[in-house]
């Protein structure tokens, strides 16, 4: 009875240590993209995507101009990343709610560039062969945003 007591409790601390490895992979993948993303680390934010989110990345790219970096490298320091929630749909579809700060948000065709203070993002993250990855079906935008 002593063996069969000790088995269910061994069982029930190492799946709880897994479900806790699960939440902290996907919430560092979360974070990592964030802070690749809005810092302009985009071959990093490629490898915390999906294949098909590729696309999105790679039009951030093609977009920035030397101004956009130039309002980057202007800042005191770096894009700040949080994530503030993250909530599992399924055992491999998990949606993760970012605070960004201190982000350089590109303009509108023609339009230059701005230093967001404050803004909130959601990003919608897969597990694909054990793996967290983020799925993006379009570019970031900032959800709610305070400009300087």
């Amino acid at each position: 009875m002593r063996k069969i007591f000790f088995f269910a409790a061994a069982l029930a601390v190492f799946s709880c240590g897994e479900d806790r490895t699960v939440g902290d992979d996907a919430e560092a993948c979360a974070r990592m993209f964030g802070e690749s993303y809005f810092n302009f680390r985009l071959h990093r934010a490629l490898d915390l995507c999906t294949p098909e989110s590729e696309r999105w990345v790679r039009l951030l790219a093609s977009n920035l101009t030397q101004d956009d970096l130039d309002l980057y490298n202007a800042q005191a320091g770096p894009a700040r990343v949080q994530v503030e929630g993250l909530t599992f749909t399924s055992d491999t579809t998990a949606e993760a709610l970012l605070s960004v700060a201190d982000f350089v948000q590109l303009g509108a065709i023609g339009r230059p560039a701005s230093v967001v203070s404050e803004g909130q993002v959601s990003l919608r993250l897969v597990r694909r062969q054990g793996e967290w990855l983020v799925r993006m079906e379009g570019p970031l935008r900032s959800e709610r945003q305070s400009r300087d």
